[in-house]
């Protein structure tokens, strides 16, 4: 690792952090309206307490994370504006905007190529595999119609990608797998709708922030 780059790397990942996290407020806000029309035509849209609830959620998470696991915390802070409002938007309409999710993608290859200042090339190119792995697995799963929509297929590689690169993909993982399960769970009881949707962006989010809680 060079450690000459290290405060400089991280200085730039919380000044473009910032950039990336007030152009997706100003992105987002752009999207929303759009996308909740064409859920309720759809018959599709929620309530909009979901969206500034995951939006809460996703910035608290991270924040404390920033106590836990500082440099895990500051490394995900580019991609943390853009997922948080394609979350946002995913759990008032069960759409994940294209636009917001090719932010994401653009925050983790920004945040790869400032990594390759004090990280082997080769251990972040495992990164990116990995992350393209994860998103042919979850193209399968949505070929064979288990839950998972297009747009949680283009926005798992950039987060898993992110989760390996600082060391927290078995947390994420085992967030991700029981979350949602608990979640929907819950909405069975109360509801008693077994076809009852459920937006999986929102926990896919989530899990990352949370995930430095447990650092492997």
């Amino acid at each position: 690792m060079n450690t000459y780059w290290g405060p400089i790397v991280e200085a730039l990942l919380v000044g473009f952090g910032l950039v990336f996290f007030l152009f997706s407020v100003f992105l987002g806000l752009r999207l929303r309206p759009r996308y909740v029309k064409r859920a309720q035509e759809q018959y599709r849209a929620t309530s909009s307490l979901y969206f500034g609830l995951v939006i809460m959620l996703i910035i608290v998470a991270w924040i404390v994370a920033t106590a836990v696991n500082l440099s895990a915390a500051l490394a995900l802070f580019p991609l943390l504006g853009p997922a948080a409002f394609a979350a946002a938007i995913d759990a008032q309409t069960h759409y994940l905007p294209n636009q917001l999710v090719g932010l994401c993608w653009l925050a983790v290859a920004f945040s790869f190529c400032l990594s390759s200042l004090v990280l082997p090339v080769a251990q972040i190119g495992f990164a990116i595999a990995v992350g393209f792995f994860a998103g042919a697995l979850f193209w399968l799963f949505s070929y064979l119609e288990l839950g998972i929509s297009a747009g949680d297929v283009k926005l798992i590689p950039p987060l898993i990608g992110t989760a390996f690169h600082n060391g927290l993909l078995l947390p994420y993982i085992m967030i991700l797998a029981l979350l949602p399960g608990l979640y929907a769970l819950g909405v069975y009881v109360m509801t008693k709708d077994r076809h009852q949707r459920i937006a999986y962006g929102p926990w896919m989010v989530i899990a990352l922030p949370l995930a430095t809680f447990f650092p492997l």
